[in-house]
Formats: C-alpha cells, structure tokens, sequence
C-alpha cells in the first residue's frame, strides 16, 4: 500500500489542537522540554506545524526529542505532519534528510519509554505502510557519497524495531 496525504489525513488529521491539559503533564520532571514543547508546538494546526517543518523549523533534534514529555493525544495529533513530510516532502533519498532519523528514533524512543501507544486500526495500517514503503527504498539505495553508511543501517534498524513494535501493539 502507497501511503497517500489522504490516508494520513484520514488516519490522523483533525482540526482538534490539543489544549495544555492534553499536551504534557507539569509534574516537576522534564521542566525545560515541556516548556519548550509548549512554547513550540502548543496552539499550532496540523497545517502550521507542517509548513514550520518543510521549512525547517521543526525537522531538527531539539523539536523531535520534544516528543519525549508530549502526552500520546499531542503525539498523534502532531505526527500527521511529520508522515506527510517524510512521504512526501523529503528528496528522492529519505535516507539523507535528518528529519526522517530522527522521527523514527525518538518514535522509537517514545515507545521504549511509555509502551504502547493508543493508535486505531487505521493509524497502524498508515504507519506500517509507510514503514514498509521506506524500508524498500533504503534497503535498495546506494549510500551517496556525502552521507554515512552507517546512518542507512541505523535508519534500517530504526524502521524495522518499530514495524515490530507497531505489530506487538494489540490494535495493531
């Protein structure tokens, strides 16, 4: 299955913003990530959020490690620009844009550290679907010369944990 913008805005795509009390928990751990998280991303739409990242704003580490004290209402909701980014906005080589590692490892990260989280039926088809799309292409290009061949073997790992960790999710 080719991952369209369509599926993902039927999968994850609402007009809903998260309010503070849905976006993270100011328990007295993470302080400065949470402020920083709600600085950034609070308030903002799927569509905001989306432009900030194709222009670069939020394709760096600083707003993905975020992720991290984002409440899983505020993870899902923010996730849709992300996977329309990396389906559709990176160049031909997903493996030289950074946002995409990145994406993948925190999302790895995230699952590591809360278990599972709650995605429908549909989300699940959504993200093993670009997973899959993108473990295709990286396993069969040929590491440029400016980039790591490590980072493609790191991107690898990072997609297949996730499509395992995605498949041992009981809604999934």
């Amino acid at each position: 299955m080719k991952v369209s913008t369509r599926d993902i805005d039927a999968a994850f795509g609402s007009d809903a913003v998260p309010s503070l009390g849905e976006f993270v928990d100011f328990d007295g751990f993470d302080e400065l990530d949470k402020e920083y998280a709600v600085r950034e991303f609070l308030g903002k739409s799927q569509d905001e959020f989306y432009q900030n990242i194709k222009t670069g704003t939020f394709g760096s580490i600083s707003a993905i490690e975020s992720w991290a004290v984002l409440k899983h209402s505020a993870l899902i909701f923010y996730m849709a620009p992300y996977l329309k980014y990396i389906a559709y906005d990176i160049d031909d080589d997903p493996n030289e844009d950074e946002t995409v590692h990145f994406f993948f490892y925190y999302f790895n990260e995230y699952i590591r550290i809360y278990g599972p989280i709650p995605l429908d039926r549909r989300q699940c088809e959504v993200l093993l679907a670009l997973i899959e799309g993108l473990l295709r292409h990286v396993q069969g290009a040929q590491p440029s010369s400016s980039e790591s061949p490590e980072w493609q073997l790191e991107l690898i790992e990072d997609l297949k944990k996730l499509e395992g960790s995605l498949r041992s999710f009981d809604n999934c």
